[in-house]
């Protein structure tokens, strides 16, 4: 068969790097984020190296459903696949024993760009910064 053969069923995609862009989360599984701020409803963390004190790390990464119709934190929240994805369960199998979990979204400019990854990310439920990864 020629190269590519198999693709012509993804026709609503131009091309596979279009794909790269809709499924490219804020932060790959293992950035450590020194803290978190939210702006109009919009949550954003600032990478930082694990050796220096953070809050968050990512623990899991995803892509919205296309039934979501925005990148708010709220409509994070109710997307099913983030509620799939972004567990508790799967912070404690990374390595957060007792963790507090949330999700950072591609952001307005990134969802008007066409991005729908996500990143699930975990803090200490008990708050405080940490020094190391918890992947160990």
């Amino acid at each position: 068969g020629a190269p590519g053969a198999g693709r012509t069923r993804s026709s609503s995609q131009p091309s596979p790097s279009n794909q790269d862009i809709v499924s490219t989360p804020p932060h790959p599984v293992g950035t450590c984020l020194a803290g978190t701020t939210s702006i109009s409803g919009q949550t954003t963390a600032k990478k930082v190296d694990c050796d220096e004190p953070h809050s968050w790390e990512v623990y899991q990464v995803g892509t919205l459903a296309e039934t979501t119709s925005g990148s708010s934190d709220d409509d994070l929240a109710s997307d099913p696949n983030v509620q799939a994805t972004c567990t508790s369960q799967a912070a404690q199998q990374y390595g957060a024993a007792n963790p507090s979990t949330s999700v950072l979204g591609p952001g307005e400019a990134g969802w008007n760009a066409g991005k729908r990854g996500f990143s699930c990310i975990a803090s200490d439920l008990k708050g405080g910064q940490r020094t190391s990864s918890y992947a160990g």
